[in-house]
């Protein structure tokens, strides 16, 4: 008996014993999930920060159910000290339904509410399955969000029409706006990728036309691009409506087009057929015609990437392929092979010289060159899938996405490494002034990088117009240029103004010449421009007799037209006959009465003021004539007469 209790009790302790270490260790595993320090093998910090996402999610997307295996994150935007993020109940275009946006500061999550813009009502919910593409326009005026799958049939939201989701930074940044029936994607279930060129939106989708039945078997889904000129708020189909379709030849893909992008100008994007075979194509009118690149085979839903000058796109059987701009293509070893994963879109993110990528093993990656052999590890964490990444430069900070019940972003900080700059660009002739039109020449020192220009005023950046021959300029422009090259920071941007000369305007370039003679010895005139509709003053030149009183003037002061000339001696003024001054004419201006007191009306035909003139004065002051008043009192009186007096005895 006493062997049976003891026995009992020896049980009962190792049972207490055990759920103390289990305890324990869950303590400790929850610890290393709340921000506590954790070993990884690399170089990143070992002060983790992380952001649980299934508590929010639950509480402000409106939806109540998730996928276990599959909820997540699978993509992240940085913008600023703000990071945007899309949580969603399933890997994109899977079920159940559901998807949110919100921001994230460090601090704290935001979710952004939807408004349905057609009937101007709030949505309670994204009815969507799954989001995995967010991107930030040029002009930094908006965030574009596409819809992956259009669900919530309780919400009548069925695959007739895609949706596009708006969030105007500018004048209404807490509101995602739904563009759905006016959004022109009739029956597309699936946006899969965004990109931008020239200023318009392009996006690669899979549609599914009840048209197309006639023409794909099995009711197949059909891969097309959309073009979209006002921000993502409308889109055109650019290849060939499901309509005039005549078999599956006839279509971009009978299946699916995957991702697009623009690189240095051409549209890339990958695309599968109805029969599994996967290919990468291009476009250099914008996605109007399109042709294929052989021996390129992405790997399906895989997001392609920029990186040394070169499109790099995740391939099939453990194999990454890179297509430079003459579209050479080489082919190199991928750490893993990621063929069978369905779920993984946003692999790769640069960040200075080091291309970064995630693995579902829980590892980060970096490398140089795709080229050299040996990807480095930068972090690891086991059990953990990693299926999104994003830099979010304002915090030096990478952010990984990862999946499951548990899933969560994790924050990683990023070594600072110095990096040599690229010489500024030198310019010739920098700046100026030129006639008809001026070449200007681009050139750096640092051997092998690249010139980028504008020519509008805006701040150069990688993907603006690249330099090949010298810039011709016609107009006045602001000229602005900056250097890259791999694994060297961007120079620093030149800039410079080059003014164009106006030609002279033949209306407004004249000389003309006053002409009158004086019997003074020196008469004071004052020579001034007045209003050009009516007459021009002369003002402040000294005139002595006989001589002819001359001037110019130039297009900056008075334009060509009629006018009279108004002289003004000492007390009182004159106007000549109606001029009119030419392009590039000479006037000779004659008084018909001569200028001074007592000529106005000459009882002798002589050019010297005499007793007849005296006479006349006199005459004048008797009959109180107004019409000679001569020191501007408005009356003809004795002041009038000292006048003709004074003048009469300079000239005697």
């Amino acid at each position: 008996m006493k062997t049976k209790l003891t026995r009992q009790i020896i049980t009962i302790a190792t049972s207490i014993l055990v759920l103390i270490v289990i305890s324990v260790v869950i303590i400790i595993s929850s610890r290393k999930i709340n921000n506590e320090p954790l070993k990884t093998d690399s170089d990143a910090s070992e002060t983790i920060e992380r952001l649980p996402l299934l508590d929010y999610y639950l509480a402000n997307s409106g939806y109540d159910q998730i996928d276990n295996y599959h909820f997540g994150s699978y993509v992240s935007y940085a913008d600023g000290d703000k990071l945007y993020l899309a949580i969603s109940s399933s890997w994109p275009a899977s079920a159940p339904d559901g998807t949110m946006i919100a921001t994230y500061d460090e601090t704290t999550m935001t979710h952004i509410p939807v408004i349905d813009m057609e009937n101007n009502q709030a949505l309670s919910r994204m009815c969507e399955q799954g989001t995995l593409d967010i991107l930030k326009t040029n002009d930094d005026s908006t965030i574009v969000v596409g819809g992956v799958d259009p669900g919530c049939p309780e919400d009548n939201y069925t695959w007739d029409w895609g949706e596009s989701f708006v969030l105007d930074i500018s004048n209404n940044p807490n509101q995602l706006m739904s563009f759905r029936q006016s959004s022109g994607l009739r029956e597309v279930v699936h946006t899969w990728g965004i990109t931008e060129l020239n200023g318009n939106l392009y996006t690669s989708v899979s549609a599914l036309h009840e048209v197309s039945y006639l023409t794909l078997p099995d009711k197949q889904t059909t891969g097309e691009i959309y073009k979209s000129t006002d921000h993502g708020r409308t889109w055109t189909r650019l290849t060939i409506d499901p309509a005039d379709a005549t078999s599956p030849e006839d279509f971009l893909s009978d299946y699916r087009v995957y991702d697009i992008k623009n690189f240095k100008g051409t549209l890339y994007a990958t695309k599968a057929d109805a029969a599994g075979n996967l290919s990468l194509i291009y476009s250099e009118d914008e996605g109007l015609t399109w042709d294929t690149v052989p021996g390129v085979e992405p790997l399906s839903r895989a997001r392609m990437i920029i990186f040394n000058n070169q499109l790099h796109i995740l391939a099939t059987n453990a194999r990454i392929q890179t297509v430079d701009e003459a579209r050479n293509v080489h082919t190199y070893v991928y750490p893993v092979d990621l063929t069978s994963g369905y779920f993984r879109f946003n692999n790769f993110e640069v960040v200075g010289n080091y291309l970064y990528a995630v693995l579902p093993t829980g590892k980060v990656i970096r490398t140089q060159d795709v080229s050299s052999p040996g990807w480095e590890d930068f972090y690891t964490e086991t059990g953990k899938d990693f299926v999104s990444i994003e830099y979010w430069q304002a915090k030096n900070k990478l952010v990984i996405g990862t999946r499951g019940v548990d899933a969560e972003l994790i924050f990683l900080d990023i070594p600072v490494e110095v990096q040599e700059q690229v010489q500024p660009p030198t310019m010739s002739p920098n700046g100026g002034s030129f006639d008809n039109s001026v070449l200007v020449t681009l050139a750096t020192e640092t051997p092998g990088a690249e010139i980028r220009f504008t020519t509008d005023g805006t701040e150069p950046n990688e993907t603006s117009t690249m330099y090949f021959q010298p810039v011709e300029l016609t107009e006045t422009t602001i000229l602005k240029a900056k250097a890259y090259k791999t694994n060297f920071t961007p120079s620093l941007t030149t800039a410079a103004t080059f003014t164009k000369n106006v030609p002279p305007d033949p209306q407004n370039q004249y000389n003309f010449e006053i002409t009158t003679t004086f019997n003074y010895s020196t008469i004071p005139i004052r020579v001034e421009i007045i209003n050009a509709s009516s007459e021009i003053v002369v003002t402040r030149q000294l005139f002595t007799t006989n001589k002819k009183l001359n001037f110019t003037l130039n297009s900056n002061e008075i334009p060509a037209g009629t006018y009279t000339i108004k002289l003004t001696p000492k007390y009182y003024t004159k106007l000549s006959k109606q001029i009119t001054l030419t392009e590039f004419g000479d006037v000779n201006v004659n008084f018909a009465d001569k200028f001074f007191g007592g000529s106005y009306t000459q009882s002798a035909n002589n050019t010297i003021i005499g007793i007849a003139d005296l006479s006349l004065g006199i005459k004048y002051f008797r009959n109180k004539d107004k019409t000679k008043d001569l020191n501007g009192d408005n009356k003809f009186g004795i002041d009038d007469m000292s006048i003709i007096i004074n003048s009469f005895r300079a000239t005697r």
